[in-house]
């Protein structure tokens, strides 16, 4: 089910408008991918507009096909008998450990530079999120993600869109 992932993150006027049609406020978005408040403003601050490139930053691959997926504007899938409301008890907010996140790359059948590939990291970078001591930096809309993509969400479904 791989095949159809979105290989581009959003750009922050995106997300906002994204946000915005989902009817949440910065608060709710940020609570249901799993980050603060500050992390998520500069998620949708546009970095030309900014005083430091510190206080904006893009989504990463893995949290920008989640968003979609909240959204509900996926262009590949979508989630089994999507509601927004249901989602903010369904979400997994916290950092998986290491081995949750090697076994779910397992799960996927992947090789780690497949995985890599993927989500748009280098090797090492993924390399880095299996290991104990970087344990909680695949951060949880990726992670989210994953689970949907593996099947092993534990209250989400995810379906081809048709």
């Amino acid at each position: 089910m791989k095949d159809g992932t979105v290989k581009t993150p959003l750009e922050p006027a995106q997300v906002a408008a994204i946000r915005q049609r989902m009817g949440l406020t910065q608060t709710e978005l940020a609570d249901l991918m799993g980050v603060d408040l500050r992390t998520w403003m500069r998620k949708e601050a546009d970095p030309e507009k900014v005083g430091s490139k510190y206080d904006s930053s893009l989504l990463n691959i893995g949290e920008t096909n989640f968003l979609l997926l909240i959204a509900d504007e996926h262009p590949a899938w979508r989630i089994k008998n999507y509601r927004l409301d249901r989602l903010f008890s369904e979400v997994i907010r916290s950092q998986p450990s290491a081995e949750e996140v090697k076994e779910l790359r397992v799960a996927l059948g992947m090789k780690q530079q497949e995985i890599a590939d993927l989500l748009g990291y280098t090797l090492a970078a993924w390399k880095s999120k299996q290991s104990k001591a970087n344990a909680g930096t695949l951060k949880p809309g990726e992670y989210n993600f994953l689970m949907l993509l593996a099947d092993e969400h534990p209250g989400l479904n995810l379906i081809r869109r048709s």
